[in-house]
């Protein structure tokens, strides 16, 4: 079966709620969450490594397509501990094409 849309990815090099996964890992276990749930995977978009940065997530949600949707490892790389913040990056979202969002390291997949 040929993917009909594609998985936007997002990965981070700096720890999250304790954990650290490099970006390699990341990548892989995308790719693979991708390959069997019939995405066409794209190379995750990295974040600079900067604590409070969410610049490349902000303007990733930005470039959304109509076909594409978006994934990465945990939900918890987001900005969780920050309300307004999470709230614009997530108000992006809303402005975009609606994308379904994959968290596969938590289960969570909707929009």
């Amino acid at each position: 079966m040929i993917p009909s849309k594609k998985l936007v990815t997002y990965a981070t090099p700096r720890q999250f709620h304790g954990m650290s996964i490099p970006i390699a890992i990341q990548s892989v276990y995308l790719r693979d969450y991708a390959q069997r749930n019939n995405y066409l995977f794209s190379l995750p978009v990295t974040e600079v490594h900067y604590p409070t940065s969410y610049y490349s997530l902000a303007n990733l949600f930005r470039s959304l397509q109509e076909t594409d949707d978006f994934g990465s490892a945990s939900i918890l790389m987001f900005p969780l501990h920050d309300e307004v913040l999470f709230s614009r990056l997530f108000d992006l979202i809303s402005g975009s094409s609606n994308p379904i969002l994959h968290f596969p390291l938590e289960g969570i997949s909707g929009e």
